[in-house]
């Protein structure tokens, strides 16, 4: 009869639980590294009741975090009085609906330098720092807008292609020269979504693509979310919902597609991320799944890791516990992270007592895997909410993630993942 001894051990400095399991025999059957948090930031905009952290981005050189939240306004109630004399209450917003925010990282410690309200037209979910650090992209309704990296001043505007009507840009992605910006937004009325990429310096339109939607039924339109440039930069592999993922030559408008045709997909027809990994002369295609991201019916989500090879032939699949939606790589590409959303959606009452769809989310984790053999190597726990994305350091040695409960979490990653080989 088979018995299992499990063991464990606290390093203080590191927050790290090793646990190990044995079999009767003395075989290691399995080895996971558990993470806590070395360090949790939360400081607050002052006229907001909460925030949700949606986005990050890490300079280069791994010293500056920059992190988006969206927040939940306090209302103050204003008297009006009218010109025929009556007089009206109305409630008034104090705060802006987002802001960005710049960490100073050193030592596995953060200090933060400043904090930036964003206009109505910007969005704290979709953030990229240019590869030479000089640049923070946002995405907004109908534009990119370019900041100084070191002080979140406004350098430059990319406009988004006519029709003129409220469009989000997301999915941003600088190449690997920094010399473009890739966006992704809708193209109106059809399912259909718009490739657009741009020349950084001149702010001028580079290449632009549309692309036909997969499924036309409103219930399930078929979006882009997420591209990723290889680091040759003359391609850009594209990931979305109801279609699959598609890589794209810019220069001679050539394509081919991968076919989300994998047993662990069934019901995780999104790819909410998309990330390379380079090992020598082998390059590794990323992507993260999830389904009931938006809401459509209830059900608890659910998740998938999917590692292809350079030709798109699928190496191996990882279930996640709820949808997998960010990822990141080492420097060294041998392992990498991926964050996931566990959450329940549930039919609730809105205004008027229409129904709709609400979500509860739930503790959620992020689990880092060995690239070449997806096994699975560790498990960082703390985040009492959904992870919305992962960054880590040039060096990796460290990890920073951010979540719907509000917090930005460090990691210190033990030695034995953070060393090259």
């Amino acid at each position: 009869m088979r018995t299992r001894v499990a063991a464990w051990m606290l390093m203080m400095n590191a927050g790290i639980l090793l646990t190990w399991c044995v079999t009767s025999g003395g075989q290691a059957e399995e080895q996971v590294v558990r993470l806590q948090p070395k360090a949790v930031l939360h400081q607050p905009h002052p006229d907001v009741e909460a925030q949700m952290y949606v986005d990050l981005a890490l300079s280069p050189d791994g010293q500056w975090l920059y992190a988006g939240a969206n927040l939940l306004r306090k209302f103050r109630v204003e008297r009006i009085k009218t010109p025929d004399g009556l007089i009206i209450e109305r409630s008034v917003a104090l705060g802006p609906p987002a802001v960005l925010e710049c960490w100073h990282i050193a030592d596995g410690k953060a200090k933060r330098l400043w904090q930036q309200s964003l206009d109505t037209r910007l969005t704290a979910g979709q953030l990229a720092c240019s590869p030479d650090g000089k640049h923070l992209a946002l995405g907004g309704i109908e534009e990119v807008r370019l900041l100084e990296a070191t002080s979140g001043k406004a350098v430059r505007q990319l406009k988004t292609e006519p029709p003129p009507f409220a469009r989000l840009v997301r999915g941003l992605k600088f190449s690997p020269d920094g010399q473009f910006l890739a966006g992704l937004y809708p193209s109106g009325g059809t399912s259909g979504h718009v490739v657009h990429i741009w020349k950084v310096q001149a702010g001028e339109k580079a290449y632009l693509w549309q692309v036909a939607g997969a499924n036309q039924d409103d219930s399930q339109r078929s979006s882009l979310v997420c591209c990723a440039f290889p680091r040759e930069g003359d391609r850009l592999i594209l990931g979305g919902s109801y279609q699959p993922i598609i890589i794209w030559q810019p220069k001679t408008n050539q394509l081919r597609t991968w076919a989300l045709d994998n047993e662990l997909l069934g019901r995780t027809p999104c790819v909410y991320d998309l990330a390379l990994a380079h090992i020598k002369h082998k390059t590794y295609c990323i992507a993260a799944h999830g389904t009931l991201g938006d809401g459509l019916q209830p059900g608890d989500s659910v998740g998938a890791i999917t590692v292809r090879d350079e030709h798109g032939k699928v190496v191996y699949s990882r279930a996640t516990r709820g949808a997998a939606v960010a990822l990141a790589v080492s420097p060294n590409g041998r392992w990498f992270a991926a964050a996931e959303d566990v959450c329940n959606w549930v039919v609730g009452r809105g205004p008027g007592l229409a129904l709709r769809m609400e979500k509860i989310s739930k503790p959620s984790a992020i689990y880092l895997w060995d690239t070449e053999t997806g096994k699975h190597l560790a498990v960082l726990e703390g985040h009492q909410k959904g992870i919305t994305d992962v960054v880590i350091s040039p060096d990796g040695r460290w990890l920073a993630s951010c979540s719907e409960d509000g917090t930005i979490r460090l990691w210190q990653i033990p030695e034995q993942l953070s060393r090259n080989p």
